[in-house]
C-alpha cells in the first residue's frame, strides 16, 4: 500500500487509501468459504495483509510524519451501525460531495449466534483514596457506546494509558481520576445502571457529574457504587422483582463533616445547586440536605452533546470516544448480561445510536459545532473490531488523537469469537449474498468512449483482507463520485466460442464495482483491492506463494503474467470456466491450450497496440525506463 501511494504521487495523482476493518473472525470465515479453503494458507495471507495495512497507517496515516491524511481506516461495523452519518463523514474526509446512500444490509448477522458462556462481572467498589483537591479534572475522556459494545475494554485501556490503572486487569466501573487531577476517564454504556425492566421509560440525563456529586434518586443517602453492589448481590431475582436495598433511613440520616465538605465543593466548584439560575445539575438537582447532589434514575442514558457542553462550560477539556461494535454481537451480549427483554433492549439501542449520531454530527471533526471549540475533534468514533485487528497501531493512533503520551498496550482478547458460528458446508446457500442472476443487456447499451487520460486526477484505493467489506465500501464510493452507476454497469468481455478461431462477445453485468472504475470526466478513480487480490489460492507451496507488487496500475496497462495477451476480465472469465470444467467435463489439455492461444491472439489484435503506447508514454510503464517503475 505504501509503494502504491508513492507510485501514483510520483505521477502527479492525488491518492488516498481507505482501509476496510471488519471483525477478523468473520472476515476469515468469509475468506475460507469464498477465496481460500486452506486455513493455514489463508491465515498467512491475512497476516501479511494486516502487516501491509499497519505499515501504511504508520507512514501515511492521519498523524504520520508525512503530515497528510493519505490513509484512512474505516470500520465495516461502524458503517453498518451509523450508516449515513458515518458514510457522509467519510465523504467529507475524501472530498466527495454526494448524498448517495447504498442499501445497508449487514453481512455479519449470518455469522452470529448466542455466546456459549457469559460470566458477568460484579462492579468493584472504589479503593479508599486521598481526598481530591478539586472535583473537576483538567481533562475528561468519556467512553460511550451501547451495552456490550466494548466500552469497558476501551475505558480500562485508556485508564491504564494515563496512569489511573496499573494495567493488571482492573476496570473502570463508571469514572476514575488520576491522582494529580490531570485526567478523568469516564465509562458509560448507553444506558447505564441496573437491569432493564418491562414498561420502563428510557431516561436521558444531561451529563455525568463527578462521582462525589453523583447519587441514585432512589436512595441518595447511599454512595452510588455501594448501591450498585447491593443490587448485583440481589440479581438472582433477575428482573422480576426490585433489587434489595438497605432500609431508607433518610429521616434519621445525619451528614458527617467529610460529606458536608464534598457537598459544599459540589455546589461551589462544580455548580450543582438547586437554587442556581445560570448552571444546571446534569440530572435532577438534589434538594434540602441533598443540595449539591445530582440525582440519577436507576437506569439512564446520557445526552452526549449536552454532556460535552456541560463540561466545556466548567472549563474542562473533554473528549468523547464512541465505541462501535457489530450490532448483532453487542445485542446478543446485552441480552445476556444487561437486558433480556428483546423489545426494551432494541428501543434502548436505537436511542443510544441516535445520541451517538447526533454527537458525531455536532462535535465530530467536521461537526457543525466543531469550530466553536477551536476545531478540536471532541467526538471520536472507534471500532472494537478495528482495534482487535490492527491492535497497537490502531490504539496508538487513538492515543495521539486524545493527547495521551503512552506506549501501553493491553492483551488483545477478541470478545467476538464466542458469538460466531463455524463454517458449515450444508449452510453455504444461506450464507451466499443473493442470486447470481443478472438482468438482460439493454438494447440501447453503448460502450463508454475512450479515456482522455489513463491517469485520473484523484484516486481512492480501498484495501482490506478478503471478505473484510472492501466490496461494499468501494461500490458506495464509486457511486458517490460518479465513477460507477448505482444500478450497475455493463462491461464488454471477449470469451472463447465453440469455434476456436474466433472469440465471441459476452456482456458482463457488474452490480457493484469490481476492481476499479473511473468517472467519465477523469476526476475520480475508485480502486477496489482485497489483500490478496486475484484467483483462488492454491495448495502447492510454490503456487501459493504470497506475491507483493508495487502498485495497481491503470486498467489499460494491467495484465496477468500467465497470459498477457488476454484482457484481465477475459482471463478471469476463462479461468472460471476452466475451474468449473474440472468438476464437470474433462477436456483434453492440448486442445484447450490451442483454443486459448487462438483466443489470446484475437483478443490482442482488438485494442492492445494502442493501449501499450499510451501506457509507455503517459503512465511511464516501460522496460527500458531508468527513472520510472
Amino acid at each position: 500500500i505504501t509503494s502504491h501511494i508513492e507510485w501514483y504521487l510520483s505521477r502527479g495523482v492525488e491518492v488516498t487509501a481507505v482501509l476496510s476493518l471488519r471483525d477478523r473472525s468473520i472476515s476469515k470465515m468469509g475468506k475460507l468459504r469464498d477465496h481460500c479453503s486452506m486455513p493455514e494458507t489463508a491465515g498467512e495471507k491475512d497476516e501479511l495483509a494486516l502487516s501491509l495495512m499497519k505499515e501504511a497507517m504508520l507512514k501515511y496515516g492521519k498523524h504520520s510524519s508525512k503530515g497528510r491524511p493519505t490513509v484512512i481506516a474505516v470500520s465495516y461495523e461502524g458503517l453498518m451501525q451509523f450508516q449515513g452519518v458515518y458514510l457522509f463523514d467519510l465523504y467529507q474526509q475524501l472530498g466527495i460531495k454526494s448524498s448517495y446512500l447504498p442499501a445497508f444490509e449487514d453481512g455479519n448477522e449470518k455469522y452470529v449466534r448466542d455466546a456459549e458462556e457469559y460470566l458477568p462481572s460484579l462492579p468493584s467498589l472504589p479503593k479508599p483514596k486521598e481526598p481530591k483537591t478539586h472535583l473537576l479534572p483538567k481533562k475528561v475522556i468519556t467512553v460511550l457506546g451501547p451495552e456490550s459494545s466494548g466500552t469497558t475494554f476501551f475505558a480500562s485501556t485508556l485508564g491504564a494509558a494515563v496512569g489511573i490503572l496499573d494495567g493488571t486487569g482492573q476496570s473502570i466501573s463508571r469514572q476514575a481520576m488520576s491522582s494529580d487531577g490531570e485526567w478523568e476517564i469516564q465509562h458509560l454504556s448507553l444506558p447505564w445502571g441496573w437491569l432493564c425492566e418491562e414498561d420502563e421509560d428510557i431516561n436521558i440525563v444531561e451529563a455525568l457529574v463527578p462521582e462525589e456529586c453523583f447519587r441514585y434518586e432512589r436512595n441518595p443517602d447511599l454512595e452510588s457504587k455501594m448501591a450498585a453492589q447491593y443490587f448485583f448481590k440481589s440479581r438472582k431475582a433477575w428482573q422480576h422483582q426490585q433489587p434489595i436495598l438497605p432500609k431508607d433511613n433518610s429521616k434519621e440520616y445525619i451528614q458527617n463533616h467529610q460529606e458536608e465538605q464534598l457537598l459544599s465543593k459540589c455546589r461551589n466548584e462544580v455548580h450543582i445547586a438547586e437554587d442556581s439560575t445560570s448552571w444546571t445539575c446534569g440530572a435532577k438537582c438534589g434538594a434540602g440536605k441533598y443540595d449539591g447532589y445530582a440525582l440519577y434514575p436507576q437506569r439512564f442514558s446520557v445526552n452526549i452533546t449536552s454532556h460535552i457542553e456541560w463540561y466545556l462550560s466548567r472549563g474542562v477539556d473533554i473528549r468523547v470516544v464512541l465505541s462501535m461494535r457489530d450490532r448483532t454481537i453487542s445485542s446478543r451480549g446485552k441480552q445476556k448480561g444487561h437486558c433480556h427483554l428483546a423489545d426494551v433492549g432494541k428501543r434502548e439501542d436505537d436511542v443510544a445510536l441516535s445520541l451517538m449520531a447526533d454527537a458525531i454530527e455536532k462535535y465530530g471533526k467536521r461537526g457543525s459545532l466543531a469550530e466553536d471549540v477551536n476545531g478540536k475533534e471532541r467526538v471520536i468514533a472507534v471500532s472494537y473490531e478495528g482495534l482487535m485487528e490492527m491492535q497497537e497501531v490502531y490504539l496508538y493512533d487513538l492515543y495521539h488523537k486524545l493527547g495521551i503520551n503512552s506506549t501501553y498496550a493491553p492483551s488483545f482478547h477478541d470478545g467476538n469469537k464466542k458469538y460466531l458460528v463455524g463454517i458449515n458446508v450444508e449452510k453455504k446457500e444461506q450464507l451466499e449474498q443473493g442470486s447470481s442472476d443478472r438482468p438482460p443487456k439493454p438494447q440501447s447499451y453503448v460502450a463508454p468512449p475512450s479515456k482522455e487520460s489513463l491517469l485520473p486526477k484523484k484516486i481512492i484505493a480501498v484495501f482490506g483482507p478478503e471478505s473484510s467489506g472492501t466490496f461494499f465500501l468501494a461500490s458506495a464510493l464509486g457511486v458517490a463520485t460518479g465513477a460507477f452507476p448505482s444500478e450497475g454497469q455493463w462491461s464488454h468481455v471477449l470469451l472463447p466460442s465453440t469455434n476456436a478461431s474466433s472469440p465471441t462477445e459476452d456482456w458482463g453485468f457488474h452490480q457493484n464495482n469490481y476492481r476499479r472504475a473511473m468517472s467519465l470526466d477523469g476526476e475520480w478513480e475508485i480502486q477496489h483491492l482485497s489483500l490478496p487480490f486475484g484467483w483462488l489460492c492454491k495448495e502447492a507451496s510454490n503456487a501459493g506463494a504470497i506475491n507483493i507488487v508495487e502498485a495497481l496500475v491503470p486498467a489499460e496497462c494491467f495484465r496477468y503474467e500467465s497470459n498477457p495477451e488476454l484482457y484481465p476480465e477475459s482471463a478471469e472469465r476463462v479461468w472460471h470456466i476452466e475451474n468449473e470444467s474440472k468438476h464437470k467435463v474433462h477436456r483434453k489439455g492440448e486442445a484447450r491450450r490451442n483454443h486459448m492461444s487462438r483466443f489470446s491472439e484475437a483478443n490482442a489484435v482488438e485494442n492492445g497496440v494502442h493501449d501499450r503506447m499510451r501506457c509507455r508514454n503517459e503512465v511511464h510503464i516501460a522496460e527500458d525506463s531508468t527513472s520510472w517503475t
